[in-house]
């Protein structure tokens, strides 16, 4: 009786155990696909400076005139992306530049084509931008400024779900 009473014991232990493992291996299984959905670039822009670059710019070839009472200024940014997962995206919209009045900036122009790999030709060139997971690259944008405007402001806009997160102030 006493030997029943043992193996009886460790079928319902080992039974148990072997539920717990298979509660374990589910919940890893299911934590591990979640963490690979929430992967995402992580983008670190940094401000480098500003230029008066005039009434006409010329970007990518194409000539470009400031409207009437507008001028050109050149905002250098360096993007620098944290993670390890590609950045797949449209860089122009990430930064915003506002004055005090919203009269005080026009159009925003960035420089197309960008190819952090120095690749001149293949698919860089007929997809969206790319910048891959750990590398950086700098990024231009040529702002149309009302003349007289005193200061600009910088924000960065990680996702369109998060809040802006300022880059600081640009005195003209």
């Amino acid at each position: 009786m006493r030997k029943a009473v043992k193996i009886v014991t460790g079928v319902i232990l080992l039974g148990i155990s072997t539920f717990y493992l298979l509660g374990v291996c589910l919940v890893a299984k299911d934590a591990r696909k979640d963490a690979s959905y929430s992967l995402r670039s992580w983008l670190q822009p940094e401000y480098l400076g500003c230029e008066y670059a005039g009434r006409h710019v010329e970007i990518a070839g194409n000539e470009e005139q400031a409207e009437e009472g507008y001028v050109f200024y050149r905002m250098d940014f360096r993007l620098e992306n944290l993670s390890s997962v590609a950045y797949n995206g449209d860089f122009g919209y990430l930064i915003t530049v506002n004055g005090a009045d919203y009269r005080d900036v026009g159009r925003i122009l960035s420089v197309p084509g960008y190819d952090p790999t120095g690749n001149t030709s293949g698919i860089y060139n007929k997809v969206s931008p790319i910048l891959p997971g750990k590398t950086q690259m700098d990024l231009i944008y040529y702002v149309e400024v009302q003349e007289g405007a005193g200061e600009l402001t910088l924000m960065y806009y990680p996702a369109w779900s998060e809040d802006k997160i300022p880059l600081g102030t640009v005195k003209l």
